[in-house]
C-alpha cells in the first residue's frame, strides 16, 4: 500500500485546479461508445461514488487537523487510505475496460513560437509518449512538475517523450512557466484555458492530468503521478 502521506498529496491534486464544466454522462460501462473524451467522462461518473466518499472523510480529516485535534485526524488515516484505495481501484477498473488500448486522439495547436504542431508528430512514432495536461496558474501542476522533469531526464535517452498541452490563456505566462520549471520537451496550446480542445478531446476536468501512450500510440496509463510515473517507466525501460 502507498504511504498515507502520498495519498494526501494525491488528494490535494484531486481536489485542486478543477474545471467548472458540467460532469455529466449517460452511462458507464462496456456499453459506452464514442470518443475518448466521452469514455473518460464515463470513467469519472463510474467512480464518482467512491471519490465522493473519500472526499467527505478527507474534509473531516482536514477540519480535525487544522483544528488541532491530532488524535482524531490520526485515527481517520486508515479509513482514508481504505477509501482512496477503493476509489483508485474503481477508476482503474473502468479505465482498463473502456480506455486502455484506445488510439490517441489527434490534437493540433501552436507551439511556443506560434507555429502549428500536431500530437502525431510524436505519438505513434515508435516511442512512449506522455501527454501532460497542465497550466502555469495551476499550483498542483507546478508541485508535480519536478517529478515529471526528473523522469524525462532519466528516460529520454531511452526513447521517452513528453508533449505538454497547456490550458493557459496567456502566452507570456505559459512561456515563463515552461522556462522556470525546466520543461525542455515540446509544448502546444490553443490558449483557450478550460475551453482548450485538449480538455474536450481527452475528457479532462482537472489538472494536472496525463495520458501515457505506447510506441504505437495506444493508451497504457492515465494520470500517473509521483512514484507511479517512475514505476511505470521503469517497467517499460527495463
Amino acid at each position: 500500500m502507498k504511504k498515507f502521506v502520498s495519498i494526501l498529496a494525491v488528494a490535494v491534486l484531486l481536489v485542486s485546479c478543477q474545471s467548472n464544466a458540467p460532469k455529466q454522462v449517460k452511462a458507464a460501462g462496456a456499453a459506452v461508445e464514442g470518443s475518448l473524451g466521452e469514455k473518460m467522462k464515463a470513467v469519472e461518473k463510474g467512480a464518482s461514488a467512491q471519490f465522493e466518499a473519500f472526499e467527505k472523510v478527507y474534509a473531516e480529516y482536514v477540519d480535525a487537523a487544522e483544528g488541532g485535534d491530532k488524535a482524531k485526524a490520526q485515527s481517520m488515516e486508515p479509513q482514508l487510505e481504505k477509501l482512496y484505495t477503493a476509489y483508485t481501484a474503481a477508476q482503474d477498473s473502468l479505465l482498463r475496460e473502456l480506455v486502455y488500448g484506445m488510439k490517441f486522439t489527434e490534437l493540433e495547436m501552436n507551439d511556443l513560437e506560434g507555429k502549428p504542431v500536431k500530437l502525431s508528430q510524436w505519438a505513434g512514432k515508435g516511442n512512449c509518449v506522455l501527454i501532460d495536461f497542465w497550466a502555469s496558474w495551476c499550483g498542483p501542476c507546478r508541485q508535480e512538475m519536478p517529478n515529471v522533469v526528473a523522469n524525462y531526464k532519466k528516460y529520454h535517452d531511452k526513447g521517452f517523450e513528453i508533449v505538454g498541452v497547456s490550458f493557459d490563456s496567456k502566452g507570456d505566462a505559459w512561456k515563463k512557466a515552461v522556462s522556470e520549471l525546466g520543461m525542455t520537451w515540446p509544448q502546444m496550446s490553443d490558449l483557450k484555458g478550460w475551453e482548450s480542445a485538449g480538455a474536450k478531446a481527452y475528457g479532462i476536468t482537472s489538472i494536472p492530468a496525463s495520458v501515457l501512450l505506447d510506441a504505437e500510440g495506444k493508451i497504457i496509463g492515465m494520470n500517473l503521478r509521483g512514484e507511479a510515473l517512475g514505476e511505470k517507466l521503469a517497467e517499460i525501460y527495463k
